[in-house]
């Protein structure tokens, strides 16, 4: 975040949107596929969000257009807000209540190395 204090305002702007749009989508997926997570199983979902992430980092990587790389961001906000319910439900479910706050601080929902390995 440093780099985007010394930019112009709407170079800020820009970073502004992008972030804004991975974050939206993350809000909006957290709230529709968790209680989809519950009802059809937490893998149906992990699965499939980690593919999502992935796929929309590579689509990243080969925009043209700055609106690509927010329809992308917003891909990859899509896999994380779908991650995050069952991960940290699976987390829940596996671990003691004593260890479960440690690991919970310590979970990166951007983190799609912790959640297959946890479906």
């Amino acid at each position: 975040m440093v780099v985007v204090q010394n930019l112009e305002s709407g170079e800020r702007l820009i970073y502004g949107l992008a972030l804004s749009s991975y974050t939206f989508a993350a809000m909006v997926a957290t709230l529709a596929l968790g209680p989809l997570a519950d009802r059809f199983g937490r893998k149906t979902i992990i699965v499939p969000s980690v593919i999502l992430f992935g796929i929309g980092g590579l689509l990243i990587t080969l925009s043209q257009s700055f609106w690509q790389v927010l329809i992308w961001r917003a891909l990859q906000g899509i896999g994380v807000g779908g991650m995050m319910n069952p991960v940290v439900a699976a987390i829940g479910d596996m671990f003691d209540v004593y260890s479960m706050g440690s690991l919970l601080y310590s979970y990166q929902p951007r983190d799609p190395v912790i959640h297959l390995p946890m479906s």
